[in-house]
């Protein structure tokens, strides 16, 4: 009966049977090849509930991956987000399909861009062209999406090691979530960030007590 909710035709109906399926616990496995045969449902709200069903399932929703991974590119924004934030909340077993998550770094809606990114840190993706897109992203015009990428070049770690000069930028952003991410993202990309070091004390003079907060994070 609750799979059979989660296809409603009522938003609110849909959104409450996804979250109720997530807290149900490891007996949601068997949910699970349901729910990815209703990934082609041919209603895209019944979609987006269908992949945020899978993504409060956690680790228990590692086979459907792939399934999910088809749908980043999809015409639908919110489709597109639902799954990129599905596929983050799985872990690290959606590096299956890191090229396609990847790519989301470029979307050209920035809540696609901001879900992508914060994907790709929590499944732990480590290719150079992962990186590299990520990078960009420290620059985006959404403080959100800058922040979310922040954060995730710390859980990239070593390898966003190139990084380091632009988060050390980052540190005097005007917002303070995008400072404390930046900070404390340098002190996880490890023997990089020592180079920066100068840089970094150096802020510790600001005039401005988040960013001095922010730089005394990052050493």
């Amino acid at each position: 009966q609750l799979m059979g909710l989660v296809g409603h035709r009522d938003k609110a109906v849909r959104e409450a049977a996804s979250t109720a399926i997530g807290k149900i616990g490891p007996i949601t496995r068997v949910f699970v090849p349901t729910l990815i045969e209703q990934l082609d449902h041919d209603d895209v709200g019944v979609q987006v509930a269908t992949a945020q069903a899978l993504g409060k399932m956690g680790t228990d929703a590692e086979k459907a991956v792939v399934p999910l991974s088809r749908f980043v590119e999809h015409s639908s924004r919110d489709l597109r987000q639902a799954v990129l934030e599905a596929l983050g909340r799985i872990g690290p077993a959606s590096r299956e399909c890191e090229d396609a998550m990847a790519r989301c770094l470029d979307d050209r809606d920035w809540g696609v861009r901001e879900a992508a990114a914060r994907a790709v840190g929590l499944a732990a993706c480590n290719e150079h062209v992962t990186v590299r897109r990520l990078m960009n992203l420290l620059q985006d015009s959404r403080g959100s999406v800058r922040c979310a990428a922040a954060e995730a070049v710390g859980k990239v770690g070593p390898v966003a090691e190139s990084a380091a000069p632009a988060l050390v930028e980052l540190l005097s952003d005007k917002y303070q979530v995008i400072q404390l991410a930046a900070g404390k993202s340098l002190g996880q990309i490890g023997a990089a960030a020592a180079e920066q070091v100068e840089n970094i004390v150096g802020l510790l003079g600001s005039d401005d007590a988040e960013v001095r907060e922010a730089a005394a994070k990052a050493l």
